[in-house]
């Protein structure tokens, strides 16, 4: 079940990425990045396409990343989220 509701975050992700290319409104951004870090802890690869959402989104996902890991702690999901963007980024 857990797998399943990964699976429709990083769709609902997906789908508000599209919105935030047409509107760039920093609200939806903050949901995409929310979404993408709960979908980040379900596994089965949906760690890689909450990556791959993050960096489609450029350096407005980046900056988002890093605002949402500040918000969060240093500990938080989006810390080390962002710490494998800045991996994924340099590949």
């Amino acid at each position: 079940m857990h797998l399943v509701i990964g699976f429709i975050q990083i769709m609902l992700a997906y789908f508000l990425m599209s919105l935030y290319r047409l509107l760039h409104v920093d609200w939806v951004g903050r949901q995409i990045v929310r979404l993408s870090c709960a979908a980040f802890t379900a596994g089965a690869s949906l760690d890689d396409a909450a990556i791959e959402v993050i960096l489609i989104l450029g350096d407005d996902g980046i900056r988002l990343l890093k605002f949402e890991s500040r918000l969060r702690g240093e500990r938080s999901t989006a810390t080390l989220l962002l710490k494998l963007v800045e991996v994924a980024k340099n590949l």
